[in-house]
């Protein structure tokens, strides 16, 4: 009934009754981009107070009033996956956000390693990319980008979470056969790999866990979406979200 209602993701909590749009970028891309007029519905949420119904009350020169009308969805449960990943090239990092966003990890942690070529990551563009995967997908949880940092400390801060390594080298252990927990971070290298200094320090880590994607050798984005997919897959099998 209102997927073909307009979606719009609020940082502001959201309640019956009025609410005004008065960031310009929030007015600009709800009066410019969207073509909304007096008397539209959107929809308005965000992760703590779930979707809600609204109509657009007045558009003025720089602001839109709106009236929250009803509550129609209640706040999501989290995935609890996350994607480690170097830097990439802009429009394959793109790529990787949107569509990881799509499928419903919850985080994205970039890593600096040995051969990470790109070391630097624009994080206002793809908190735009993170938005407008949500508002598309559906989505009322929004996932979070972190602070940029080096493989050591990466391992070193998340070393209550399982971390799946997916290692082009991993003879043995594919991803299917992992057990499911809580708490997942797949961990995705740079073009070339990692180093073997790094694997050994990988291999030294006891919640690290080595995994084989396939026969074949693919680019970062694709593994990612490839091991975030199986994993939902199994976690959606299994009653696990």
């Amino acid at each position: 009934m209102y997927r073909t209602i307009k979606r719009v993701l609020l940082k502001a909590d959201i309640d019956k009754g009025e609410l005004v749009f008065d960031d310009i970028k929030k007015f600009h891309h709800l009066s410019n981009v969207m073509k909304l007029k007096s008397g539209d519905n959107i929809r308005v949420f965000n992760q703590k107070d779930g979707e809600w119904l609204a109509e657009i009350v007045k558009i003025t020169k720089n602001k839109v009033t709106s009236s929250v009308i009803k509550k129609i969805r209640d706040r999501e449960e989290e995935s609890g996956i996350q994607i480690a990943f170097a830097p990439i090239k802009p429009d394959r990092l793109r790529f990787l956000i949107e569509k990881a966003t799509e499928i419903g990890v919850d985080g994205f942690i970039p890593v600096i390693t040995s051969r990470t070529v790109i070391k630097a990551i624009n994080k206002q563009k793809i908190a735009l990319y993170i938005t407008g995967a949500v508002e598309q997908s559906e989505r009322i949880t929004v996932p979070f980008l972190s602070e940029i940092c080096n493989l050591k400390d990466f391992l070193n801060y998340y070393n209550n979470s399982t971390i799946i390594f997916c290692n082009e080298d991993e003879q043995v252990k594919m991803l299917s056969a992992i057990e499911l927990k809580e708490n997942y971070i797949i961990l995705i290298g740079p073009e070339g790999g990692f180093t073997e200094e790094e694997k050994f320090l990988l291999a030294a880590y006891p919640n690290v866990v080595s995994v084989k994607l396939s026969n074949n050798i693919l680019r970062s984005e694709t593994a990612s979406i490839l091991a975030l997919g199986n994993i939902m897959s199994k976690m959606y099998k299994n009653g696990k979200i």
